[in-house]
């Protein structure tokens, strides 16, 4: 009964192209044939199942192919091609391993990449925001020390401008003072005459 579903299956997939599907359930079929007792039939599907996966490059399931030709070849006792395949089989799975593992490697090589990236980026926006800080800060030493110069100047001429105001009105009191004391000196004359 098995039987039928996987070759049910098998044709509704080789409606739809997909092949790894394809060689998973002739595989499926090889296993259950093997089952079965039908040992011809079975290295048929395994030989068939073998052929599309190589040609896909479907490791895996070449892997779990290969484990199924080994205990093909256990059944038929031939057990130097059953430790061919399982030798096979193993390579392949530590071919995943491996793949797997570089890929692996790989992520955390560009996660550390990224999160490394990423405190540089934050430091480098630390950095931007003292330096602005330290700008805005030297900006406002700049305008108070203007402004300093500014009310300092301010009042160096108001203060030099009353200064020559209150020189200029000495001289003119002086000048009236002296012209006062000689004017009393000439009525004095004028009065003692």
């Amino acid at each position: 009964k098995a039987q039928d579903y996987y070759n049910s299956a098998l044709v509704i997939e080789i409606g739809q192209d997909d092949l790894e599907l394809q060689a998973s359930t002739i595989r499926n079929i090889a296993e259950v044939a093997m089952l079965m007792g039908n040992y011809d039939k079975s290295l048929d599907y395994f030989t068939r199942a073998a052929e599309i996966a190589k040609n896909i490059g479907a490791k895996k399931l070449l892997m779990e192919i290969y484990a199924g030709l080994s205990n093909y070849w256990e059944r038929k006792k031939d057990f130097q091609k059953s430790h061919q395949f399982l030798k096979l089989s193993g390579s392949i799975k530590d071919s995943i391993y491996n793949e797997e593992s570089i890929k692996q490697i790989a992520d955390f090589e560009v996660k550390y990449s990224l999160r490394n990236k990423d405190q540089q980026l934050q430091m480098i926006t630390k950095e931007s925001k003292v330096q602005d800080l330290q700008i805005k800060t030297q900006r406002y030493i700049v305008y108070i020390f203007a402004s300093l110069s500014l009310l300092i100047l301010a009042l160096f001429f108001i203060f030099y401008t009353r200064s020559r105001i209150n020189k200029k009105a000495k001289r003119i009191l002086e000048a009236k003072n002296i012209h006062i004391t000689e004017q009393k000196i000439v009525l004095e004359k004028a009065i003692a005459e």
